[in-house]
């Protein structure tokens, strides 16, 4: 029998010179890059996989939606701040990834 889990991620792309850097910031470690966001995108969510995967096979918890929440002031206004003012040219998208496992 073949289970699947759809795991939604969070993208964020930047321009990175004439290439473009991709990272799941929920997923320490998994930063990929490309020649286009499009690559960037596809070579980050198959570095996602891999690494779900893992998790999955040892058993280890999965790190997603896990956020440490600061509610102090200056927190609130630097979060303010970048929804008002994003960091020019980041990009951030949600992908869902299908794991299968038996």
């Amino acid at each position: 029998m073949i289970s699947v889990l759809k795991v939604r991620v969070r993208i964020c792309v930047e321009p990175d010179g004439d290439r473009y850097y991709a990272y799941c910031p929920e997923l320490k470690g998994i930063h990929e890059d490309g020649d286009t966001v499009e690559v960037a995108i596809r070579n980050v969510k198959e570095s996602a996989l891999v690494y779900i995967k893992s998790v999955i096979k040892h058993n280890d918890p999965l790190p997603l939606c896990v956020e440490e929440v600061d509610m102090s002031f200056p927190a609130l206004l630097r979060k303010v701040k970048s929804t008002v003012f994003p960091k020019k040219g980041l990009i951030t998208q949600i992908e869902d990834l299908n794991v299968s496992f038996a």
